[in-house]
Order: C-alpha cells, then structure tokens, then sequence
C-alpha cells in the first residue's frame, strides 16, 4: 500500500527540526503542484454531475418521496478547493466552468428539473447548467 500512495520521502536529520515549533507535525505531505488545464476541472464537474443523474436515472426518487421538484446542487465545499484542480485560471473562471458544464448537459436525460454549481467564494455563488 505503502508503495502505491508514496512517491518519495525527504528524511532530515532531527537537528535541523530543533528551531521550529514544537506544534508543528513532524511528518509533513507536499501537495502536488505544477502546470494545470481548467480542462481537467471541467471535466471533473461534469463526471460528477453525470454519476448522480445515473444514480437517480432509474430510481423512482421523485414519485417515492412525492417531490414536485427535484433539484441538484452541486456544491464546491473547502476540502474540494484544497484537493482537486483549481477553478480559475487566466481567462477562465467560475462563469466559464458553468457554460461548459451547461454544454454538456445539454444531452443528458432529463432526471433533475434544475441543476446548480454553488461556490461559496465566488460574487455570483449559484449558476443554473440545466
């Protein structure tokens, strides 16, 4: 398992520690970085949103629980800001994301009635893609 997940291990000697704080993890995980594509997010967003209408495609939900609408909500919480690619890049943000988004949707099954991207940090928080 080890072997799966570790890529590489920095190992220094405990006296170069000796200045830092006490409170501070001895064991520390670098977050991956470098060169991204807004493509890769969009294509996330997308995945997400095609496995629920899958998941709810052939399941009676609306009738089950008597709903008149039935809406998703596609939030982008903090843990998903920290972990997943970055929404913005130059000349591309929140707006682009749901146009996209939007487009590929276009084509899907009519499962949900409304389906809405939320980002609590952005101007506009809630964009409808369908």
């Amino acid at each position: 398992m080890l072997g799966k997940y570790l890529e590489k291990a920095w190992i220094y000697p405990r006296e170069s520690r000796e200045e830092l704080p006490a409170s501070l993890p001895w064991i520390l995980f670098e977050t991956p970085g470098g060169a991204y594509s807004p493509r890769w997010m969009v294509q996330a967003a997308i995945d997400r949103v095609q496995a629920k209408i899958r998941m709810y495609q052939n399941d009676d939900f609306r009738a089950r629980h008597s709903l008149i609408e039935f809406v998703l909500l596609c939030y982008y919480c903090d843990e998903a800001l920290l972990h997943n690619t970055p929404i913005h890049a130059v000349g591309f943000g929140f707006q682009q994301l749901a146009a996209n988004v939007k487009q590929a949707l276009s084509t899907e099954p009519n499962v949900f009635d409304k389906i809405f991207l939320f980002h609590s940090y952005e101007d506009v928080k809630a964009l409808q893609v369908y």
